[in-house]
C-alpha cells in the first residue's frame, strides 16, 4: 500500500516492466517533457499509539527520477556536510554520533545542552531554500526539473473524510519528511546553524533535527542554548524552552544525569537502547503478526525475520544481552499466539528449536558484548 503513488503503480509492478519504464523515463527526460505526478496522501498509525502520521507518497517513477537527480547533484553539496552532522551522510549515522559523544565526554565535556527543532521539516521556508539551494547547482540545465521537485502538489483531498483532510493541513509548506531529496535539503538548510555553533567553539553533534552540545561547564551549556536558539530563529526555526513542562530542551550533567540521545541511553561508557525504543520494537512485532494483515504465513514470518535482523544488528555492540534474552521470549510467545490463530499448534517444549525451524533469528545470539547488566538500566 505504501509503495505506490497516485498512479497506483507499486514497486513490484514497476519492476515487471523495468526496462520499458526506464526507457520511457529516459526519453521524456531527454525531450524535457517529463512531468511529476501529484503526491498521494496516506496515513499510518504510529507504533504504540493511536495517532496517525500523514505521509505524502510520490509515484515510483518519480522517486526513480528524484533519486537520479540526488545522486547527480550530490557532489556539489559535500562541503556542506560538516563533521558535526551525522544523519543522511554516507559513512556516518547513529554509531558515528555515539562515538563522537563518547570522545567528547572522555575529553572532559561532562555537561550538555540537548534539544530538537520544532516541526523542522514542516517549518522550512521552501522559497528561501530554493533560492540558496539552486545557486549551488552547477548543472543549470537541470534546474527546471529540480524546481518541479520543490513544488510537488498533494492530491485533491475532497473525496476523503474530514478527519483525514485535517491530518494534511499545511502539507504544502516545508519539505516532505521521507522525501527522496529531503535528507540533502535538510543538511543543507542547517549548514549555517552547524557552522555558527562550531565557529563559536561549541562541540555540537547533530542528527537531522536532534542535536546535543557537549560542554565543560554548565555555564557553557547555557551559552550553547542561547546561541542555538538565536541562530535557529534566523532560519525561522525554534526549539522548546528550557523551563517548559516535558520540554525536549535540557541542560544536564553527564556524570549525574546520564544522557538520552537518539533513543540511546548513555551512562558513563555504557550505552543501550532506551525503553521507548524497546517498546516500539515490540509494537512492530505485534503489528507484523496481526492475523488481519492479509499477508501469507511465509510473508509474515519473512517480515518478522527482517525486522528482528535489522533491529538486533543496530544495538548488538551495546550491553543488551539481558534485554535481548527477554525480547527473544516475547517473540517466541508472540509467534506461538499468531500460529495458533491461523490454526497451527506447535508441539514439544523446545521453543528455540521451533523458532529455528521457522527461520526466526535469535536476538541474544547477535550480541557482541556479553557482560550482563541489570534490566533496570533500560530506562526512559
Amino acid at each position: 500500500m505504501r509503495s505506490k503513488g497516485l498512479d497506483n503503480v507499486t514497486i513490484k509492478a514497476f519492476k515487471t516492466r523495468l526496462d520499458e519504464n526506464l526507457s520511457e523515463i529516459s526519453e521524456q527526460l531527454r525531450s524535457n517533457s517529463y512531468r511529476f505526478n501529484k503526491l498521494r496522501a496516506h496515513a499510518v498509525t504510529k507504533p504504540g499509539s493511536t495517532k496517525q502520521r500523514p505521509l505524502q507518497i510520490a509515484s515510483v517513477r518519480d522517486r526513480v527520477v528524484m533519486k537520479a537527480i540526488s545522486l547527480f547533484i550530490e557532489p556539489s553539496f559535500y562541503r556542506f556536510n560538516l563533521d558535526c552532522s551525522c544523519a543522511f551522510i554516507k559513512g556516518r549515522g547513529v554509531n558515528y554520533a555515539i562515538k563522537r559523544i563518547q570522545e567528547l565526554v572522555a575529553n572532559g565535556n561532562k555537561f550538555y545542552f540537548e534539544a530538537d527543532i520544532l516541526d523542522f521539516f514542516g517549518s522550512i521556508d521552501k522559497g528561501d531554500l530554493w533560492k540558496s539551494f539552486s545557486r549551488e547547482i552547477r548543472q543549470k540545465s537541470i534546474l527546471p526539473l529540480l524546481h518541479q521537485c520543490f513544488n510537488l502538489e498533494l492530491e485533491d483531498l475532497q473525496s476523503h473524510a474530514t478527519e483525514f483532510q485535517e491530518l494534511f493541513f499545511g502539507a504544502d509548506s516545508g519539505i516532505p519528511q521521507g522525501g527522496v531529496l529531503s535528507p540533502m535539503l535538510a543538511n543543507f538548510y542547517l549548514y549555517e546553524f552547524d557552522r555558527r555553533m562550531l565557529q563559536r567553539g561549541f562541540n555540537i553533534v547533530r542528527y537531522a533535527d536532534d542535536f546535543v552540545v557537549m560542554c565543560t561547564t554548565e555555564a557553557q551549556a547555557r551559552q550553547a542554548h542561547q546561541l542555538g536558539r538565536e541562530t535557529l530563529r534566523t532560519l525561522n526555526l525554534g526549539i522548546h524552552p528550557l523551563d517548559a513542562p516535558e520540554s525536549k530542551s535540557k541542560i544536564g550533567n553527564f556524570s549525574k544525569d546520564g544522557l538520552m540521545f537518539l533513543g540511546i541511553r548513555f551512562e558513563g561508557q555504557t550505552i543501550y537502547p532506551a525503553s521507548k525504543v524497546v517498546k516500539r520494537f515490540k509494537d512492530k512485532v505485534e503489528e507484523v503478526l496481526k492475523t488481519n494483515s492479509g499477508d501469507s504465513l511465509f510473508k509474515t514470518l519473512q517480515r518478522l525475520t527482517n525486522l528482528i535482523n535489522g533491529w538486533g544488528k543496530c544495538y548488538k555492540t551495546m550491553r543488551v544481552l539481558n534485554e535481548y534474552q527477554k525480547l527473544d521470549e516475547f517473540i517466541k510467545a508472540s509467534v506461538e499466539t499468531y500460529l495458533r490463530s491461523v490454526g497451527i499448534q506447535l508441539s514439544g517444549k523446545n521453543k528455540r528449536k521451533h523458532m529455528k525451524l521457522l527461520g526466526i533469528p535469535s536476538l541474544a545470539a547477535m550480541v557482541e558484548h556479553t557482560n550482563k547488566l541489570p534490566s533496570r538500566q533500560i530506562v526512559t
